[in-house]
This record gives structure tokens, C-alpha cells and sequence, in this order.
């Protein structure tokens, strides 16, 4: 009777003394693998992660227990044949165990970002000086850019002065003092002084927006009223925060009370290959690109004595090499043959 695995030797003897040998090799018997179970049955890790799954058969006396193990996503976690396992990127997969009589069971995989906290944060503009209706946005740089929680708590000390809301855009209320406080979700903090100023009554209502190459959109940075006219020429330094030197917009509306009865004309000069808009009374009067053409000039207009009129000028400049003048110019009934620019004592901001 074979009783257990191994090997022996049988001897057979009579009773002179004769002897004969029978080599005995006894095996186990085949018993097969019905089930497995791994654990855990879920990996929930961080990049960079490391472990080893374990498993158990049923019955655990089973004869074959050799496994294949698979990663559907090697990419995002690598598992070699004894069911070690490496978390290499963020993303999801599923590891499949698979006994050699093709019993399997399946592992779901989580991997995320390793956690890396803010150490600082830096908010651009540091102060906000601006007048009544004036609106823009705060931009915040993290130290490290890779911080994994950006998630940010926009905070005014007084609301009434100046608003401020969850993705840092503010509005200028009224005139005062007032402090924003930016914390991130791990305490750094820092702070805007805000001083908020009336409007003045002469001058233009301004809007800055800013024209990326790559999206060919125009984006807006800020607006708000300037004590100034529709000319201008920053040069080659960029008119606002945020536009850079080229490829921006300045879009300046103000009011105009008309003195004398009779013809107008209106005129722009322009540098390079700036592009120039003027609209009265939102009517279209000029617009002037040098890459498409358009018109420049539309010298006849007819205003009545204490007509207000709205004047809306847009100036797209494009070349960073080149200043960034722009010039609105009128003739009058009583100077019709010199143009002139308007001065920023004839300009309201409002129509009243």
C-alpha cells in the first residue's frame, strides 16, 4: 500500500537466502486547484508604491499552485511573477491572477498622484489701486507648480468696498480701503492691499484684453475709467498687466458734447501693422486693418449744437518691434482743414 510521497526499495527473500529488489517511487496524488483568493481585492496607492499580493488556494493542499500574474495597464503598475506590484503613474487598471487549470481572480487598481503640499503662493498685482466699476482678476503662482491641491479661498475684508469671488475675480465697488486674503487648502497665505478711488468725471472707460497667437481669441485682463483721451503709444511696454508688449486690444468709449453746428470728420493714425476701429453713436465709422483693408477715413458727419454723441475707438496692436501709437483725430465747422486730436477736457465718461 503506498501511503505517502517519496521513494523505497522492496526486498524480497526466501527462506535459503534468495533475494529480489522491487524500486519504489510513490507520488502525491493530483489534486486540483478548485479556487483562489487574493488579497486585497482592491489597490487604492500613490505613485511609487510598492507591495505583494497574497494569495490562498482552495484546498489549500492542492498539488499545482504555480500563478500567472497580469497588469492590464503595465504603465500604471507593473507586477512580476510572484505577485510583486510597482505604482508607477495616476490612472486605473486591473490585475488578473490565473492558476494553471485557468481558476482567475481580478484585482482593481487606483493609482494617484503622490501628495505634494503648497510651501507658498505668490498673487500678482501685490496692491489693487483702482477706481469705482474697475473689475479684473488675480493671478496666483504656486511654489512648487506641481503642488498637488491648488485649491484656493478668496477672502475681502469688506465686501462693500471691493468683491472678490471663488476663482479671484473682483469688482471695485466704492471708494475706500479694504484687504484680500488668498488662502490655499493647507493654511499659506497672502494678502492684496486694495484702495478703491471715485470715478473722475472727464476722461474714457478703458477694456484691456489680451490676443494669445495660439487661441486667437481675444481675453480680457481689466477695465475700468482712465482720466485720459483716445490717444495713446505705450511704446514697447505693455499697456496693462498681463497683455505683454504685442497682440493686445485697447478699447476706449467716452462722451462728447457737441459745441457748433455742422460737419465733422474723423481720422486715425496708426504704426506698423496696427489695426484701427471707430464707431459714433455705435455706428460704425472706421475700420481699418492694413492685412484686409477697410476704409480709414469717413470725414462727414453732421452733429447738432448740445448733441451728446458716443465715441468708441479700438486699437489692435500687433508688432512687438514697433511703439504702439494710436491717434484720433476731428476736424470742426470752425477747423475744418487741420485735424486735431480731442482733448481729454472735451471727454465725459458718462453721457451726462
Amino acid at each position: 500500500t503506498a501511503l505517502k510521497e517519496g521513494t523505497t526499495v522492496i526486498t524480497v527473500t526466501t527462506s535459503n537466502g534468495k533475494t529480489a529488489f522491487v524500486f519504489v517511487t510513490v507520488k502525491a496524488k493530483d489534486i486540483p486547484v478548485e479556487s483562489i483568493t487574493v488579497e486585497p481585492k482592491e489597490l487604492n496607492q500613490l505613485v511609487g508604491d510598492t507591495g505583494k499580493l497574497a494569495i490562498t488556494f482552495q484546498p489549500s493542499n492542492a498539488t499545482d499552485k504555480s500563478l500567472n500574474f497580469v497588469s492590464n495597464d503595465p504603465s500604471i503598475l507593473t507586477i512580476d511573477s510572484n505577485g510583486n506590484w510597482t505604482a508607477l503613474k495616476e490612472g486605473t487598471t486591473v490585475i488578473t491572477v490565473t492558476t494553471s487549470n485557468g481558476k482567475t481572480a481580478f484585482v482593481f487598481v487606483t493609482v494617484k498622484a503622490k501628495d505634494i503640499p503648497v510651501e507658498s503662493i505668490t498673487v500678482e498685482p501685490k496692491e489693487l489701486n483702482q477706481l469705482v466699476g474697475d473689475t479684473g482678476k488675480l493671478a496666483i503662482t504656486f511654489q512648487p507648480s506641481n503642488a498637488t491641491d491648488k485649491s484656493l479661498n478668496f477672502v475681502s475684508n469688506d465686501p462693500s468696498i471691493m468683491t472678490i469671488d471663488s476663482n479671484g475675480n473682483w469688482t471695485a465697488m466704492k471708494e475706500g480701503s479694504t484687504v484680500i486674503t488668498v488662502t490655499t487648502s493647507n493654511g499659506k497665505l497672502v494678502t492684496v492691499l486694495v484702495t478703491v478711488k471715485e470715478v473722475v468725471k472727464n476722461g474714457v472707460h478703458v477694456l484691456y484684453e489680451d490676443y494669445p497667437v495660439t487661441t486667437g481669441y481675444f481675453d480680457p485682463k481689466g477695465n475700468g475709467y482712465e482720466n485720459t483721451g483716445f490717444d495713446h503709444d505705450f511704446g514697447a511696454l505693455e499697456p496693462y498687466r498681463g497683455l505683454g508688449p504685442d497682440h493686445y486690444r485697447i478699447t476706449k468709449v467716452g462722451y462728447i458734447q457737441i459745441k457748433e453746428d455742422g460737419q465733422y470728420g474723423f481720422l486715425i493714425e496708426l504704426k506698423g501693422n496696427d489695426a484701427g476701429y471707430v464707431g459714433i453713436n455705435d455706428k460704425q465709422i472706421i475700420n481699418y486693418d492694413p492685412k484686409i483693408g477697410g476704409n480709414k477715413d469717413n470725414p462727414y458727419q453732421f452733429f447738432k449744437k448740445g448733441d451728446v454723441i458716443k465715441v468708441e475707438i479700438k486699437h489692435f496692436h500687433r508688432d512687438p518691434s514697433a511703439s504702439a501709437p494710436f491717434k484720433l483725430k476731428w476736424t470742426t465747422p470752425s477747423n475744418p482743414y487741420s485735424p486735431k486730436s480731442i482733448d481729454v477736457s472735451e471727454i465725459m465718461q458718462t453721457p451726462n
